[in-house]
């Protein structure tokens, strides 16, 4: 899905997208790839500092920043200038959303805060995902992932495993907190299309991602008086890992009752299904630590080999070991290969995942009786000051800032370009394969 060929749910609907690093970027990335037109403003002279992060073979344009901000357009806006500030209120203005993840101060003091945004367009959706809940002392404080892995107590959580804190090895709290704002951005626009109005979606980074650790670790704490101490005693056993066969390395997971029955079985120890520490699931709630202890030896008895023949037999029961460079370009079940080959006449062959959550609909089934469908959200270019031709291209700027120059577009051929002096523009779509001139 791209600007070009606007398709999904929620194609038609605008998103000014203030955002930078991973959070705010993934969250418009689940945006765009549901077909919203998003456009990423960045400030000069760099843009989004994650264009610089490594590896990249062109400049500006790195691996990482490649598979948050596909399927977007760009547009660079130095919004202390008054020009700068006139191409955004024009953008809003056209807009559906407005999303920003800078801390309430440093919005504030782009008097872009939600009474000055509604001022420009009413009915807008505004989401800010700042690192902390606007009415806690914290407001004004940075927030990065490792930050907040720790303070939510997610690093702490590895510590009854590993020893001591450790944090997971991928950017987990960005990238979740996005996914809420994604969803929260989505509600907020399902509220406005029933009741006309928009309204304030505020995603604090670290009250989000504490909710999202205590669903199952608040345990025992969520009775009065509790009932033990928090954490899930299941994942936070020791023993719970990838356990070593005699070649390799196998995820195993029984979880039902009778699913141990079955593995037991299959592994030829079935007396264990009748062990009072095993035979029901608070009863291995309670022996999790002697049950996994004993899984782990059970395990190291067979190849992978071996294992994956008998969990033929015994379907959801375990699978291999994989390393992320191979599980990279496996086959998603049922979905063909995760990543898309792509070619660039600028970045040469590169890749990016799939998006993951394809919408169909039921052929020759028509709506409920009495039901009609919605009117279609059609595409109005010329509220953002672009013209787009019928083959899908951008034609020259019809809203441009002084001292802007005439844009010039080879037919799909166009990635990262420059229009004026002073403020810098780049209106592309990012990442899909296209790149640009100046002219």
């Amino acid at each position: 899905m791209s600007p070009s060929d606007p398709s999904g749910p929620l194609a038609g609907y605008r998103v000014i997208d203030l955002s930078t690093i991973v959070l705010g970027p993934y969250a418009s990335l689940q945006l765009a790839d549901m077909g919203a037109d998003v456009i990423k403003v960045e400030a000069p002279p760099g843009g989004d500092a994650f264009r610089d992060v490594k590896p990249a073979r062109n400049a500006g344009m790195s691996g990482p920043f490649i598979n948050l901000n596909r399927n977007k357009r760009s547009i660079v806006l130095d919004l202390k200038q008054t020009a700068g500030r006139a191409v955004l209120e024009r953008l809003i203005a056209g807009a559906d959303v407005f999303f920003h993840n800078m801390r309430p101060r440093a919005i504030a003091g782009l008097d872009l805060g939600y009474e000055q945004v509604a001022g420009l367009r009413p009915d807008i959706v505004y989401c800010g995902a700042q690192g902390y809940g606007r009415r806690g002392p914290y407001r004004d404080r940075p927030a990065y992932d490792d930050i907040v892995q720790g303070e939510s107590g997610l690093a702490g959580l590895n510590a009854r495993i590993a020893g001591a804190p450790t944090y997971a090895p991928t950017i987990i709290a960005d990238k979740l907190v996005g996914m809420a704002a994604s969803q929260a951005m989505v509600m907020a626009l399902l509220h406005r299309e029933r009741t006309g109005q928009g309204q304030e979606v505020e995603v604090p980074m670290f009250e989000t991602m504490a909710a999202f650790i205590l669903a199952e670790h608040l345990s025992g704490r969520v009775f009065e008086p509790p009932l033990g101490n928090t954490g899930y005693g299941r994942v936070a056993s020791p023993y719970r890992r990838p356990y070593k066969a005699r070649d390799g390395y196998v995820c195993v997971l029984p979880y039902t009752d009778d699913q141990w029955r079955r593995f037991f079985a299959l592994a030829g120890r079935s007396e264990l299904s009748d062990d009072p520490r095993f035979d029901h699931m608070s009863a291995r709630s309670d022996n999790i630590d002697e049950l996994y202890e004993l899984l782990e030896q059970i395990i190291a008895g067979r190849s992978v080999g071996e294992w994956l023949e008998l969990f033929g037999r015994s379907p959801g029961t375990g699978r291999p070991h994989q390393r992320h460079r191979r599980s990279a370009g496996r086959r998603a079940p049922g979905r063909g290969r995760l990543l898309q080959a792509l070619r660039s006449s600028q970045r040469g062959r590169y890749h990016r995942y799939r998006h993951q959550h394809p919408f169909r609909q039921v052929a020759g089934l028509d709506p409920p009786a009495g039901t009609a469908p919605g009117p279609a959200r059609p595409r109005d270019p010329g509220r953002v000051g672009l013209q787009r031709r019928r083959d899908g291209n951008l034609g020259r700027q019809r809203c441009r800032p002084p001292a802007a120059r005439k844009l010039d577009f080879k037919s799909r051929d166009r990635d990262h370009f420059k229009v004026g002096t002073g403020t810098t523009f780049r209106d592309h779509l990012i990442a899909s394969g296209w790149q640009g001139v100046t002219r």
